[in-house]
């Protein structure tokens, strides 16, 4: 955990919130208000079951939760608490509904998919992208 405000959240959480917001860390204030939905596990701070990312990384976190076609929109609203609308109802089962895209990096072509149910995705190589190809790795 490289970023000084989780290192700080992190050793409240295991050691309690202060009961005066005084004595709370600046960089941790905005946490304040879901004390009670921190944890950390094996060094990782979790709002419930999701992570808690670390400022430096947050542009990354953002671009891969696009990357994994759910769409920019969709992912801020899943991610960002203030922006929740009323979704699409969830999958009863993975893999019962994904989300495909083929993109470039670099010359090379890959797919990746997402499980709308677990949220899990991965990418596959793909030396083709022709629409035998695409099933084959489905």
């Amino acid at each position: 955990m490289a970023d000084s405000g989780l290192q700080a959240l992190a050793t409240i959480i295991k050691e309690d919130w202060p009961e005066r917001k005084s004595d709370v860390p600046k960089c941790v204030w905005e946490y304040s208000y879901c004390t009670d939905e921190l944890s950390v596990y094996d060094g990782t701070i979790f709002r419930g079951e999701r992570l808690v990312v670390p400022q430096e990384m947050m542009a990354e976190m953002v671009w891969k939760a696009y990357a994994s076609h759910q769409g920019l929109e969709v992912s801020l609203q899943q991610s960002h608490p203030h922006m929740k609308t009323q979704m699409d109802e969830v999958p009863d089962l993975p893999w019962k509904r994904v989300a495909a895209e083929v993109f470039q990096v670099y010359n090379n072509q890959y797919l990746i998919l997402t499980d709308y149910y677990s949220d899990y995705w991965e990418i596959d190589a793909m030396p083709s992208t022709d629409s035998a190809a695409i099933i084959k790795v489905m």
